[in-house]
C-alpha cells in the first residue's frame, strides 16, 4: 500500500486475442445524362463476410472470461440520385438509398432462453440537398437525409459461440438493430476570392440505435448481460466553421472550429454493465453527456509546395520543384467521464472532463523524377512538440486523488504517443 493508502497489484488484461476478418465486395455505378439539366447516377453493391474472432481476458483476479465466435453474415445497398442544376446556379440533389444487413445468425432470447434465428434489417433512406447562390459571392447551402448502419460486429456476435465466463460478462447480440440517423445542416459560404472562402454551418442530428447493455437472469447461467438497442438515443447540435484556401501560389490548407454536443441516456455501450459492477443499481432517468462528447474541436491544414518546374530557377536549374512541407494542427477539448459515484445508489453519469489536448505534427517530403519513375523522400514528424495529452483515465478514483491516470500502476496507455517520426521512400512506376 502507498502513502496514499491504495494497493500496488495488477495483471495485464489481454491473454489471448486473435482474430480474422475477410470481405468479398462486388460494387457496380452507373452514371446517365438525362438531359442538359438532370443527371441520373445509381449503383449497387453487395458485401459477404468471414469473420472469426477467439479472445481471452483478465479483468482482475477474480473475474476472467473468454469468447469464441465465427459469423458469415451479408449486407447489401442500393442507391440512386438525381443532380438538377438550374439556370441561375441552384443545384438540386434528390436520392434514395437502400441498405440491408442479414446477420445469418442465432440468438438466446432473454424471454424464453429459446434459439431463434435474428431477422434481416434493413432501411431505404431519403436525401436531398440544396445549394444557390444568393450573391455572386454567396451561397446558401442545406442538406437532410436518413442514414443506416449496423453496429460493429464484436456487438453482435461476441461470446455467441461459445463462452466461458467466472463473472457476469457481456455477450453478443445478432439481433441488434442498426444505428439510425436523421441529419439536418443548413449554412452560407463566401466566396474572397477564386481561392478563399469561408463557410459556417449549423447542424442536428438524431439517433436512434445506439447500442447499451442489458441485464438477464437464466437459473442455468446466472446473470449476464447482452447488447441491445431497443430503446437507447442520443442527439447531436452544433456548429461548424471553416475557411479554406484551394491551392495556389505555392500555398494552401485550412482552418476549422466546431462546437458539438452529443447526448443520449446511456453515455457508452458498456455503461449499464460497468454501473452493475459497481453496484450502482438505478439506470440513468435522463440524458447524460456521451462519451465522445467534445465541446470544442480545432484543427489547422497548412501546406506549401513547389510543383514540378516551379519555384525559383537557378542557371535554368528549379532547385526547390518537389519541395512540400505539411503542418497539422489539432486542439480538442476535454471528453467526459464519470467520477467514483461512492455509495450512492444512482450513478453519476459524465460529470467530469479530461483535460484538454493539443498535438502539431510536421511532414517534409521531396519528389525526384527519374523517368520512368517518380520518387518521393518524406519525413514525419508527430507529435512535434512532445506534448503529453490524456487518452484514457485507468482508474478514476486514483486520478482524483493523486492527479496520475495511469493509475496505481503507472500504466503509460493512459497518454498519447511521445514525438516518433517516420521516414519513407515511395517509389511511383
Amino acid at each position: 500500500m502507498d502513502s496514499t493508502g491504495f494497493y500496488h497489484s495488477g495483471i495485464h488484461p489481454d491473454v489471448w486475442l486473435e482474430s480474422s476478418n475477410y470481405v468479398t465486395t462486388g460494387k457496380i455505378d452507373f452514371t446517365s445524362k438525362l438531359n442538359t439539366i438532370m443527371e441520373l447516377s445509381t449503383g449497387l453493391e453487395a458485401n459477404y463476410y468471414d469473420l472469426y474472432d477467439y479472445s481471452a481476458y483478465i479483468e482482475n483476479w477474480l473475474t476472467t472470461y473468454a469468447s469464441l465466435w465465427e459469423a458469415y453474415p451479408h449486407s447489401g445497398s442500393a442507391y440512386a440520385e438525381v443532380s438538377s442544376r438550374f439556370t441561375g446556379g441552384l443545384v438540386l440533389n434528390t436520392g434514395l438509398r437502400f441498405d440491408y444487413f442479414e446477420p445469418n445468425a442465432f440468438i438466446l432470447s432473454p424471454d424464453d432462453f429459446e434459439l431463434h434465428s435474428a431477422p434481416a434489417k434493413y432501411q431505404v433512406s431519403p436525401r436531398i440537398g440544396m445549394t444557390n447562390p444568393i450573391s455572386d459571392r454567396d451561397v446558401f447551402f442545406c442538406t437532410y437525409g436518413h442514414y443506416f448502419q449496423m453496429p460493429n460486429m464484436n456487438q453482435m456476435y461476441f461470446g455467441t459461440d461459445y463462452n466461458a465466463n467466472e463473472a457476469a460478462a457481456i455477450v453478443g447480440n445478432p439481433d441488434l438493430e442498426a444505428q439510425r440517423t436523421v441529419s439536418y445542416e443548413a449554412g452560407l459560404r463566401h466566396r474572397f476570392t477564386n481561392s478563399i472562402s469561408l463557410a459556417v454551418s449549423g447542424f442536428y442530428k438524431d439517433i436512434t440505435g445506439l447500442v447499451r447493455t442489458s441485464s438477464h437472469y437464466d437459473p442455468s447461467l446466472g446473470e449476464f448481460f447482452q447488447y441491445s438497442n431497443d430503446d437507447s438515443h442520443g442527439t447531436i447540435r452544433g456548429m461548424e466553421v471553416t475557411f479554406l484556401r484551394l491551392p495556389g501560389d505555392y500555398l494552401s490548407g485550412n482552418i476549422n472550429y466546431t462546437y458539438a454536443v452529443a447526448k443520449g441516456r446511456y453515455s457508452s455501450a458498456t455503461s449499464q454493465f460497468e454501473y452493475s459492477a459497481i453496484g450502482d443499481t438505478i439506470p440513468p432517468a435522463e440524458d447524460n453527456y456521451l462519451d465522445w462528447d467534445q465541446r470544442h474541436s480545432a484543427s489547422v491544414h497548412l501546406n506549401y509546395a513547389f510543383p514540378r518546374g516551379s519555384g525559383p530557377r537557378i542557371y535554368g536549374v528549379y532547385p526547390l520543384e518537389g519541395f512540400e512541407l505539411a503542418i497539422d494542427w489539432a486542439y480538442g477539448s476535454g471528453f467526459p467521464y464519470s467520477p467514483p459515484s461512492g455509495a450512492s445508489v444512482i450513478p453519476m453519469v459524465n460529470t467530469e472532463r479530461y483535460p484538454w489536448t493539443m498535438q502539431t505534427d510536421a511532414k517534409m517530403s521531396r519528389r525526384f523524377w527519374v523517368n520512368p519513375l517518380e520518387l518521393r523522400a518524406s519525413l514525419t514528424v508527430f507529435n512535434l512538440f512532445n506534448r503529453t495529452n490524456v487518452d484514457r483515465i485507468f482508474d478514476t478514483s486514483y486520478y482524483q486523488t493523486t492527479g496520475d491516470p495511469g493509475g496505481i500502476m503507472g500504466n503509460p496507455g493512459a497518454y498519447s504517443p511521445a514525438r516518433h517520426l517516420l521516414l519513407s521512400l515511395d517509389i511511383y512506376f
